[in-house]
């Protein structure tokens, strides 16, 4: 094996679903190595973990639009936030409503992308878009938005035209659901859909209250992170009771104008490793919903895993650190390096890439 850019070496790094003792071995932006501690793996540089550290996928999080500020000038601060709190690839949820409006998107994109950025159609139903010219244009699936619905009929109409069409291109759907009751309405309309389906639920009460869908349909549920956090005085039991069963699948950073936005991402891993912890739940079961299932849901498979192959999109994070001062004070955990491609992000100069779905 000729020299690597990288090597990485630890006492505590995530491959295969466990902490071990690793050298994770870079060339080209991508891992080509991941070997015993002690291998002696060679590289022009090398990076050793301290003890308290443990080495991570970088995190896959979900952008949603702001009607009242344009995406291409929101994007710089957007990423630099997600780059803080270790989340490497954005997924950025377009209006455009052809493939050429996407591209321009694209463009406008690349001009200040920190961290890696891919595109998800947001469709309104009540104006379709020309979804088989999205699809060849490489959007990374459609996300549709369910809110308060007058028109229950003409949404379930819309949901099932949608899901037809997508179904035929092998495409997936994304609902996000903004009322608890939208759960129900969905339920109605997709009971077996044809394409494959993501309900995240923006509210953090439809799903631990519905019940599964059919074994044979090919649906996943996810919540945002910051739903499962009891900072601010929220209950979250159900939605933990739900999650430890099974009833929910990922765990998903989203920046979202009726939220907390970009600052969200930022204190991502913190904010839920402080209320894992609370209750006992291990780091590695944790990152098997904040890792794993993202990178499943977005259909990205060079993300996610610390492995040959991959994407060296790597997060240093030190678990027992209890932030003193700045985002995410008082919280366990900190991000203290994160790594795009092999290469520390720096702001100066930012390497992001446009992913385009095969």
């Amino acid at each position: 094996m000729s020299r690597l850019d990288l090597v990485v070496a630890g006492r505590r790094v995530l491959v295969d679903g466990a902490i071990r003792e690793a050298e994770v071995g870079i060339a080209d932006g991508r891992i080509v190595a991941v070997e015993p501690l002690g291998d002696g793996l060679d590289g022009r540089d090398l990076l050793v973990l301290g003890s308290d550290e443990v080495l991570l996928p970088g995190l896959i999080g979900l952008s949603l639009p702001s009607p009242a500020q344009d995406a291409a000038a929101a994007l710089p601060a957007l990423a630099a936030a997600a780059a803080s709190g270790g989340v490497t690839t954005l997924l950025e949820a377009s209006s455009a409503a052809s493939g050429d409006q996407l591209m321009q998107d694209r463009l406008a994109a690349d001009r200040a992308a920190l961290v890696d950025v891919a595109f998800i159609a947001s469709v309104d139903l009540r104006t379709p878009a020309s979804l088989e010219s999205l699809h060849g244009a490489g959007v990374h699936g459609f996300l549709v938005a369910l809110g308060m619905v007058g028109d229950e009929d003409a949404t379930r109409t819309g949901l099932r035209e949608v899901a037809e069409v997508l179904g035929r291109l092998d495409a997936t759907l994304t609902l996000l659901l903004r009322d608890p009751d939208a759960v129900r309405l969905v339920r109605e309309a997709l009971p077996e859909p044809s394409a494959a389906l993501h309900v995240l639920d923006l509210t953090g009460r439809a799903l631990p209250l519905a019940a599964p869908w059919a074994p044979a349909a090919s649906v996943t549920t996810g919540v945002p992170v910051d739903r499962l956090s009891g900072t601010d005085g929220r209950d979250t039991d159900g939605l933990w009771t739900a999650l430890l069963q099974g009833g929910i699948d990922l765990l998903l950073p989203v920046s979202d104008p009726a939220g907390d936005g970009p600052a969200a991402l930022q204190v991502t891993l913190p904010l839920i490793w402080t209320e894992a912890r609370r209750r006992d739940v291990p780091l590695v079961r944790l990152l098997s919903w904040l890792i794993d299932g993202p990178a499943h849901w977005a259909g990205l498979p060079a993300k996610g895993r610390i492995a040959p192959g991959c994407d060296a999109d790597l997060v240093v994070f030190a678990p027992e650190e209890v932030a003193a001062d700045g985002p995410g004070t008082g919280l366990s955990g900190r991000v203290r390096q994160t790594y795009l491609g092999g290469r520390l992000i720096d702001t100066e100069a930012p390497a992001g890439r446009l992913l385009r779905a095969r």
